[in-house]
């Protein structure tokens, strides 16, 4: 461009600019009617309906020739935008594309009455640069549920009781510092801290137990914190053992219990006794009133000795095995045990539990087994042992003085003794008085067969000597 026409096109803005103050100028001093016509000769387009009571103001918005100073103007009326640009607070505060640019970059008018100027995008909105974060739960939910159609974005609460009063089932009980326990995940989730807060660890099952459970709808405040004070309804013990639960019960199972019977009672649970349950001596756990501690307290219904063998159960028997292990020592009776006596089961020779009953003659027991059919009386023991009913051990000669030799010592006993003899009588021992049917004598010599006869046999006689 040649100087002449810059100097033209320099003249031409100089003009306008005048021409620009002289309208203005006029308009001032006309009235509102005049100008307003006067300006709209000059302005682009109409204002919005916002802007519309101020449209005959060009300078309401507009510095003459100075557009940097064009913001300070649109404070001038949006105040509180002005106050969170300065302090950095809000979505005008805090978005760098807003603060580090001028107001018409965003909000141009005189594009007419019905346009937006606002031009809010909520699908692309970020909600960081207000002074509301989205986090959890909150990022799914919808513009409309926290802010209502007619009231100002900035207006919408930020507390959580503001939009959670109906949800909060404490009812204020527990102030409206809602997020000291909710989070935003999830609002029946919560980071409660009971053991700082409260000075109550939640241990065991009280890890697992709802809050209702321990707190009554849901009132926090003087909620008992004592075993008793929450489980008075569940101690079988009915108050007899007092109030201090945790000296046997804890928290991961009201019915498991750490009392120690063996060191805080005079009767170790030891064996069969370990495994029980209290109530099995502790009857309708009444602790206080359990019998004593002697075998025959819990088990007189039990012994089957009707208190013949005396109450002293543990001489015999002990905690292990009530009946398969007994300790008693048979040797200690009338009747010690001795070959196969000792392999013989209790019940073989006491036919009632009260072994007192039982005798200890060979032939109350053998009676069926007596093959002498009673011949040689009751005494089974003088012949036979505890080893073998088979083996028997009589000394005829040192037993009854007649010695068994010749053929004597080939006989059974069944050809002597043919028949049982009265109480107190003897098997006769002269030699008459077997073979008086043998006597070819007929008595002739006597009755002293021995003097010519031998045992060996009774036919050849000896010379006499």
């Amino acid at each position: 461009m040649c100087s002449l026409c810059t100097c033209i096109d320099a003249s031409v803005r100089v003009l306008s600019r005048k021409l620009i103050v002289v309208v203005a100028i006029m308009a001032s001093s006309m009235s509102s009617a005049v100008a307003l016509e006067i300006e709209k000769l000059v302005m682009p387009g109409q204002l919005i309906e916002g802007h519309a009571d101020i449209e005959a103001e060009c300078v309401a918005c507009h510095v003459p020739f100075s557009r940097e100073q064009q913001d300070s103007r649109c404070i001038d009326c949006h105040q509180t935008v002005g106050a969170d640009i300065n302090v950095k607070r809000g979505f005008h505060g805090k978005n760098p594309d807003v603060t580090n640019g001028s107001c018409a970059g965003c909000h141009t008018d005189h594009i007419g009455r019905d346009a937006d100027i606002v031009l809010f995008d909520d699908k692309n909105f970020q909600h960081k640069f207000a002074d509301f974060l989205l986090r959890g739960a909150h990022i799914d939910v919808a513009c409309i549920d926290c802010h209502e159609d007619d009231a100002l974005f900035r207006e919408a609460p930020s507390t959580c009781i503001a939009c959670h009063s109906d949800d909060d089932v404490h009812k204020g009980g527990l102030g409206e510092d809602c997020a000291s326990c909710h989070v935003e995940d999830d609002w029946v989730t919560v980071r409660f801290d009971h053991l700082a807060e409260s000075g109550f660890a939640l241990l065991g099952a009280h890890n697992e137990t709802g809050c209702i459970d321990c707190h009554a709808n849901l009132v926090f405040e003087n909620t008992p914190s004592t075993c008793i004070g929450c489980h008075r309804d569940e101690d079988v013990h009915k108050g007899l053992l007092g109030d201090d639960c945790a000296s046997c019960h804890n928290e991961v199972s009201w019915t498991a219990n750490r009392f120690d019977h063996d060191t805080l009672t005079d009767f170790p649970l030891l064996g069969s006794h370990a495994p029980l349950d209290c109530e099995a001596c502790h009857v309708d756990s009444v602790i206080t009133s359990t019998p004593g501690t002697a075998c025959i307290d819990c088990h007189r219904d039990d012994d089957p000795h009707d208190l013949q063998l005396g109450e002293d159960c543990g001489a015999c028997h002990n905690e292990r095995e009530w009946l398969d292990d007994v300790l008693f020592d048979h040797d200690f009776t009338a009747f010690p045990l001795l070959g196969e006596h000792r392999d013989a089961s209790c019940d073989g020779c006491h036919e009632t539990a009260r072994f007192k009953d039982a005798s200890i003659e060979c032939i109350d027991c053998h009676g069926d087994e007596d093959v002498h059919d009673g011949v040689f009386g009751v005494a089974c023991g003088t012949c036979h042992n505890p080893r073998s009913w088979d083996i028997w051990r009589f000394d005829h000669y040192v037993s009854t003085g007649f010695l068994l030799d010749g053929a004597h010592a080939e006989l059974v006993c069944e050809d002597c003794h043919s028949e049982p003899l009265p109480i107190g009588a003897s098997t006769p021992s002269r030699c008459i008085d077997c073979h008086r049917s043998d006597d070819i004598h007929n008595g002739e010599f006597g009755r002293d067969c021995g003097r010519c006869h031998i045992t060996a046999t009774f036919r050849g006689a000896e010379d006499m000597r």
